[in-house]
């Protein structure tokens, strides 16, 4: 996938953005690990590869690298980032909303 110069500077900036704000963090911390629990199969392959192959897994295991890398970037999208600020965000109001009747 090749990208503008506009969608590169926009990528870096929410990668940058992610390592400085705890929340950011959070969010991506979470994507990736529900991309690896959906791309587990790929990365069993892969580690299956590697196992066998040793030193020579760069030559031997690029099928499954690239799909491991494929499944990873169909599943850490900015809509999938998106769609966990909003999950987290609801989860937040609920909180706050139980903390209030609760008091």
């Amino acid at each position: 996938v090749m990208l503008s110069g506009a969608e590169k500077d926009e990528a870096r900036d929410n990668r940058l953005g992610r390592q400085r704000l705890p929340e950011e963090k959070k969010i991506h911390d979470t994507v990736l690990k529900e991309a690896a629990a959906i791309c587990k199969q790929e990365i069993d392959d892969f580690g299956v590869c590697e196992r066998a192959n040793g030193l020579l897994v760069i030559l031997k295991c690029r099928s499954q690298n690239t799909a491991m890398l494929s499944c990873f970037a169909k599943h850490t999208t900015e809509d999938h980032y998106q769609a966990v600020r909003e999950r987290r965000a609801a989860e937040r109001l609920e909180k706050e909303q139980r903390d209030k009747a609760a008091a």
